[in-house]
């Protein structure tokens, strides 16, 4: 197994685990800070489309898991969420104080229409916080050395992209999505970009690289 450049994520509270497999079986790497909590784990119905969630009690959590969305948010305790992704972008959002945590799903059809600014905007509604005290972490993605697009795609991300040969263009997600996000006030050094690409390591679930047939990359986060 390589290394990881989560494995020392511990913030002020917050608890984060991500484990590959093909659910519910197969598990490929697991990667524990700490056991999860007790109940089950939210999660949802992934349409690679601009729902944002917010969970603001523990009564209001049953109704949104398996329910169809891309980015979520809680502000109440021992609460587990979580994402699944395969080359596209898990970005983990909180707080130094630990007042929420939240994740969102990062695919370029998510990002173009308009994920990260709904969070931002319903998130920047219910914090009482200093925007500076916000925090963004990127899991594992494919890297922009390697997502490989046609112009089709490119051209929606015109800030995010490079050229290749042959009418090919190379398109950089975590780059893009560190744009949006130091956009609506995030401080650049509060903002951690991908290490790691699905793509290039192989004992990691790449969609792009297996197809239909990879797993995924489950990123959970909680606050303790």
């Amino acid at each position: 197994m390589n290394g990881f450049q989560l494995a020392d994520f511990d913030f002020n509270g917050i608890k984060h685990v991500i484990t590959g497999s093909d659910p519910p079986h197969d598990i490929r790497f697991v990667r524990t800070i700490v056991k999860w909590p007790e109940p089950g784990i939210i999660w949802m119905r992934q349409v690679h489309g601009a729902i944002v969630h917010r969970i603001d009690s523990r009564a209001d959590a049953g109704k949104y898991i398996g329910s169809g969305g891309d980015a979520i948010m809680i502000f109440e305790r021992k609460l587990p969420i979580s994402i699944f992704t395969a080359d596209c972008v898990p970005m983990m959002i909180f707080s130094d104080k630990g007042e929420f945590v939240g994740l969102i799903h990062g695919s370029w059809r998510t990002i173009k229409l308009g994920i990260i600014e709904n969070f931002m905007g319903i998130l920047l509604e219910n914090f009482d916080g200093e925007i500076h005290d916000i925090h963004c972490v990127m899991g594992p993605c494919i890297l922009g050395r390697e997502y490989e697009v046609g112009w089709k795609v490119a051209s929606l991300f015109p800030d995010s992209i490079n050229r290749k040969p042959g009418n090919k263009w190379l398109l950089d997600l975590p780059s893009e999505a560190k744009r949006r996000l130091m956009k609506l006030g995030i401080w650049e050094p509060n903002i951690k970009e991908p290490s790691i690409s699905t793509y290039s390591e192989d004992w990691l679930p790449s969609y792009r690289r297996e197809g239909k047939g990879a797993g995924r990359i489950r990123t959970i986060i909680w606050l303790d």
